[in-house]
């Protein structure tokens, strides 16, 4: 800087501290002149001073943004410079400017401005594609603007901007889409570049209840509009699963540009896009909608809710068109015990909600029609009615519900260990105390003592946890889609915890010499043994699936099925292989005892055969779908679950 340049900036430091300090319209105006001359001189370091003092007047004074009309063109020529310092002083001041100001942002707009900022939305310099996006925001603000601004070819570079900018581009860019979209002819521009992917990742990577969110969900209702745009998300690895994310845990707004984005989907095609929605679990997501959400997202939720029932019965056949009848249909045909669970536990707390709303909506009526002693009498009727009608449904709500009760995590875990000690415990404790005291518990009676302790630990700790007790079966519940990917190594580990322990304790508890090892050892070859492992793992599998996992099923007999299963296999496998089973089962006793021998055995058999019996189920469970279809519904094609594992 020379020394005149110097002294100019000295100039308008002081001018600026005396307009700030003194406030007057002679102060604002001397200092208005003073930096629009700044702004016009030759020296380019004084342009980018000056450009710099009017984005910070402008950037809360609606005031100053109407005195610095006039330093739009300097601004705009500013934008042509060859200096990237120059460039981002003078986009920040444009932007500033514009802010609440409609005829600032068609000014910028007629001075020239739209072709350099296009430009710099291709510029490999962070800070001004950022600062060009952040304008685009503003000027497409503007009514007047948005056909000019997608005339000029900015659409294409805001979705690359998608999918390779920065975090605060990609914000500005989808911001900038979004108010581009609601010019209704943009919609078609916006679809040709296909932004559905980008979203759909943006989607993933951000807060459900960031601004982000809602406007990545509020384009995505818009382009569900057109048949491209509806195909593009069902075809989309976890598209819909994205939306139904947001609906459920995404802002007010958020959910209900989800919620409507999936009605507009139904809507259009029901038989096609019915399945791929209720696939990922959107019914809990409804039900709280239907009661908490915004007037638009209730009336929208119950309306995708009567859409999603598919029932063979004509209409006039139907019970009254209420939500719990709609949801209990649905319920009826959900996939998944965790989503069953989940559905059920949300109609019950909507039902409540409702009702409660109801009651206080009645009271309140009651105390404002008091001075009439008939309209007190009614109230009161209608009260003592609607509350019998709260304990009916409360009671209604208790059979239908498996529990309302939420469960954490840390207690499923807790339960789980727990469930496991006792089950390694009592079996493997039969084992040890048949072979140390010549035999007293008999063969049949450590095949029974399996099956009891397994059945009685499901009917103790099922409701909590799920009754696992194996991470084979862990495993094959979330490769199913029936448990969360995201509690797998916590199940896991309590598992194992829980078998380590119980084997800890009968080591302490007894002298066990290798004779009397109470793990599991091949007898024959370890290939004889990995068979039957897999063989009486598929079956238990099996036995699980249809006793405890489909809906159709009596539930209540699904600890009885499994325990006696588990003693069926004793049974035949016990003097193979030890009928294992569970991994856990055999790795707890392998590691207090250091016994190694054939424990892959015990760890590939019981995985391969859950995988196996539960995919074989899943083959029977609908039978009204081609095999293609059911091998895809059981999950080894899905690559995104619920929880966001892949």
């Amino acid at each position: 800087m020379g020394i005149q340049d110097g002294a100019t900036h000295c100039h308008l430091a002081t001018a600026t501290a005396d307009a700030d300090t003194d406030g007057s319209p002679t102060s604002s105006s001397s200092l208005v002149t003073h930096t629009l001359t700044l702004l016009r001189s030759d020296g380019l370091s004084l342009r980018v001073q000056a450009a710099k003092e009017i984005r910070r007047l402008t950037k809360t004074s609606q005031r100053y943004r109407r005195y610095f009309s006039a330093a739009v063109g300097p601004l705009v020529d500013m934008l042509s410079c060859q200096s990237a310092e120059a460039n981002e002083a003078a986009l920040a001041a444009l932007l500033n400017l514009a802010v609440k100001d409609e005829i600032n942002k068609i000014k910028i707009i007629e001075a020239g401005a739209l072709k350099p900022i296009i430009g710099f939305l291709q510029s490999e310099n962070l800070a001004l594609q950022e600062h060009a996006a952040a304008a685009l925001i503003t000027l497409s603000a503007s009514s007047v603007n948005k056909r000019v601004i997608s005339a000029s070819g900015a659409i294409p570079l805001l979705v690359e901007i998608l999918g390779h900018g920065s975090s605060q581009a990609k914000y500005d860019a989808v911001m900038a889409l979004y108010n581009l979209s609601t010019y209704p002819d943009n919609l078609g521009q916006i679809l040709q570049t296909e932004p559905i992917p980008q979203l759909v990742d943006l989607l993933k990577s951000c807060k459900r209840s960031s601004k982000t969110a809602e406007k990545c969900t509020a384009l995505i209702e818009s382009l569900v509009g057109f048949e491209e745009g509806r195909m593009a998300l069902t075809s989309e690895d976890g598209g819909i699963l994205a939306v139904v994310e947001v609906l459920e845990g995404g802002s007010p707004q958020s959910r209900e540009h989800a919620v409507g984005a999936l009605l507009t989907m139904c809507e259009s095609d029901r038989s096609s896009y019915r399945e791929p929605i209720l696939r990922e679990g959107v019914i809990p997501g409804l039900l709280e909608l239907t009661v908490q959400g915004t007037p638009k997202s209730q009336s929208k939720a119950q309306m995708l809710l009567r859409l999603l029932r598919d029932t063979p019965y004509p209409r006039s056949e139907l019970q009254p068109d209420t939500i719990e009848n709609i949801v209990s249909n649905i319920i009826s045909q959900i996939d998944g015990e965790d989503q069953v669970g989940k559905a059920k536990q949300m109609l019950a707390e909507m039902v409540q909600v409702s009702m409660e709303q109801s009651l206080r909506h009645l009271q309140k009526r009651a105390l404002k029609n008091g001075v009439e002693s008939g309209g007190i009498a009614e109230e009161e009727e209608d009260i003592a009615r609607l509350e019998s009608g709260v304990a009916a449904t409360s009671r209604h709500i208790k059979a239908f519900c498996v529990s309302s009760a939420v469960v954490t995590t840390a207690q499923k875990v807790v339960a789980e260990l727990i469930g496991t000690y006792f089950v390694i415990f009592a079996g493997c404790g039969s084992v040890a105390v048949n072979k140390l005291y010549g035999g007293t518990v008999t063969f049949p009676g450590i095949c029974v003592t399996w099956g009891l302790i397994v059945m009685v630990m499901v009917y103790t700790v099922g409701h909590v946890s799920g009754a696992h007790f194996n991470p084979a079966v862990t495993l094959t519940f979330a490769i199913f889609r029936r448990f969360p990917w995201k509690e797998v190594p916590l199940y896991i580990i309590a598992e194992l915890m829980g078998s380590i322990l119980a084997s800890c304790t009968l080591a302490l508890m007894f002298d066990v010499t290798k004779e009397a090892y109470f793990g599991t050892l091949p007898v024959g070859s370890n290939g004889q043994s990995l068979a039957i492992e897999i063989v009486i793992s598929f079956l238990l599998m099996f036995v699980i699936s249809g006793s405890s996992t489909d809906n159709r099923a009596v539930g209540e007999l699904g600890g009885l099925a499994v325990g006696m299963t588990i003693m069926l296999n004793v049974f035949v496998a016990g003097p193979i292989s030890g009928a294992s089973m569970n991994p856990a089962r055999s790795m707890g006793p392998a590691i207090v005892k250091h016994e190694y021998r054939g424990l892959w055995v015990y760890i590939v058999g019981p995985i391969l055969g859950m995988v196996g019996g539960g995919f074989v189920y899943n083959l029977i469970r609908f039978t009204n779908k081609p095999i293609s279809e059911l091998a895809r519904n059981g999950s080894f094609l899905r690559t995104k679950s619920k929880d966001g594992s892949t």
